[in-house]
């Protein structure tokens, strides 16, 4: 089992990694999803999702790179397989896509980016 949603989909203070940039940055990808769940009609929410994750994974992988961090190869690997599932979908979206690319940032975030907490 994994950890809990939250309700309101908002970064709290619980998903901090510590590092301003990539803090800010995970604001913004949950704000992404958020809007693409809250218009799942929208090509632009979803285009605009896409571009949030992809911007951000290239930033953190760049910042793991620099710093020869050991984890980078399976963490740049989930990124590159998420990418390719949100990239491959086309609007009207489903719920139950919704809530997986909802649930996969919390998971991301509490198990692999924490990981990375004061390596970087």
């Amino acid at each position: 089992m994994g950890f809990p949603v939250p309700d309101p989909y908002v970064w709290d203070e619980s998903f901090k990694v510590f590092y301003d940039d990539l803090d800010n940055q995970h604001k913004q990808l949950f704000q992404g999803l958020f809007s693409m769940g809250a218009n799942p009609g929208s090509q632009a929410a979803l285009d605009n999702a896409y571009a949030v994750l992809n911007s951000h994974f290239l930033f953190e992988e760049a910042a793991m790179q620099v710093a020869k961090y050991a984890g980078y190869p399976p963490h740049k690997k989930a990124h590159d397989d998420f990418l390719a599932e949100v990239h491959g979908k086309s609007v009207p979206l489903d719920a139950g896509f919704v809530n997986y690319t909802k649930d996969w940032l919390v998971q991301h975030i509490k198990t692999i980016d924490f990981k990375y907490k004061g390596k970087l």
